[in-house]
């Protein structure tokens, strides 16, 4: 069974912080920030009473005035293995469909892998144990807490439309490979052998197989096949299965193109399956994602700046912040580690927000717009904590040019991997 695991090299937003102080209502010293800047932050704020999911949406309700008629929510995370950042997403989740109509969640995952969990999201059919083992970094207790609720939620919601759990990555190309020849053995089964010729480099998982021009040249032969042939194929099957099965060879050969670290042809990739997600799926319906902090901001020519570049205000960026405490490390061979976070000085952005003195809070960053000197704080660069498969210096990011609104959650611990119970 393939599993994926992410370890290419990414910023990162990872806002630690000084050792927590002894009484959190107190907050960080705030000395070494513009009082106006601080006058902000205390005035616009709103504190949030819990990172766990299942603890009702009273204090939730301020978000709905700051999300407004955004169709794309994309909830970022400073690391993929943060627990309360599964947690507070999964609240969010609930919030969102039970309250504000969304329908869709998609994660930072592969589309086919993620498919296996919508049947089982949709239908009750199937292990979702089983299936999250695909997701690799993913494969957490938290997330399967949040496929049972979206389970759970489809079984009872009466007239309500049912949410989607789905995937807009392709670093993987195999499970949409396989896809693609059971397809054609249906509507050309003499082409079978060149197909699976073609596709032969991205049938296993291998980086070093899939980074080659061979590779990208033999998967684009496939999609012209397809493309060549629509009228044919769509008329021996039906125009969705045409149209899933040309995405399924979209995705094959997208990984190919990304096998060799290539960073912002991935970003290219997601935003543009994140638009198909949007074109075949019910008319105006809202789509939450769930990505790195690195991929929903707009910092450079990621996928939320495409996004937001296509779809303007209806695209928003949430960036999670936290403050100090533990997080997960995946790392060769299915070894998996807890790591203390680093601490930043009294200048970087976890102090900031410790200032509040709110273990949990939410942010709304376009209200400093009206301030000219509070904007262009939250523009400069700040020091944050950027890694990869490894700790590493810090470096510094902007809020206000990568992110609508911040999620802080003050102290964290690692995720939990399925594979520990």
């Amino acid at each position: 069974m393939q599993r994926l695991f992410v370890c290419v090299f990414v910023v990162v937003l990872v806002v630690a912080g000084l050792p927590p102080s002894s009484s959190a209502a107190q907050g960080q010293d705030d000395s070494a920030f513009d009082p106006e800047v601080i006058a902000w932050l205390h005035a616009n704020a709103v504190p949030l009473d819990s990172a766990e999911p299942g603890s009702g949406y009273e204090d939730l309700l301020p978000l709905q005035d700051m999300i407004g008629d955004a169709r794309i929510v994309a909830l970022g995370e400073a690391t993929h293995t943060t627990r309360e950042f599964f947690t507070m997403k999964h609240r969010l989740v609930e919030f969102l469909v039970q309250e504000m109509g969304f329908t869709v969640f998609a994660l930072e995952a592969g589309w086919p892998e993620a498919e296996r969990l919508n049947h089982y999201v949709l239908t009750g059919e199937g292990d979702p144990v089983e299936a999250l083992a695909y997701l690799g970094i993913f494969n957490t207790v938290e997330m399967l807490d949040l496929v049972l609720w979206m389970r759970d939620y489809n079984a009872t919601r009466g007239d309500a439309p049912p949410v989607q759990f789905t995937g807009f990555d392709a670093q993987a190309g195999n499970l949409a490979a396989q896809t693609v020849i059971a397809y054609v053995e249906t509507v050309d089964p003499e082409t079978v052998p060149v197909v699976e010729q073609q596709l032969g480099c991205v049938l296993v998982f291998d980086r070093d197989r899939m980074a080659t021009p061979e590779c990208r040249e033999s998967t684009q032969v496939v999609l012209s096949l397809l493309e060549t042939n629509a009228e044919e194929y769509t008329a021996l099957t039906s125009p969705e299965e045409y149209e899933i099965a040309l995405h399924h060879a979209e995705i094959a050969a997208q990984s190919a193109v990304i096998a060799p670290e290539n960073r912002y042809e991935r970003d290219r990739f997601m935003a543009d399956n994140v638009t198909w997600l949007l074109d075949h799926a019910a008319p105006n319906a809202k789509i939450i994602l769930s990505a790195h902090n690195y991929h929903v901001g707009r910092s450079g020519y990621v996928m939320g700046t495409r996004l937001a570049e296509r779809y303007g205000d209806d695209y928003l960026p949430v960036g999670f912040a936290l403050y100090g405490g533990t997080y997960g490390l995946f790392g060769g061979l299915g070894g998996y580690r807890v790591l203390d976070l680093p601490a930043l000085g009294s200048d970087s952005l976890a102090a900031f927000f410790q200032t509040t003195g709110y273990p949990f809070l939410a942010v709304d960053l376009r209200t400093a717009q009206a301030d000219r000197g509070v904007w262009q704080w939250l523009l400069r660069p700040h020091p944050v904590i950027q890694f990869g498969d490894e700790l590493a210096a810090s470096i510094t990011i902007s809020l206000g040019a990568n992110f609508d609104l911040v999620v802080y959650i003050e102290q964290t611990t690692a995720a939990r991997p399925l594979f520990w119970e």
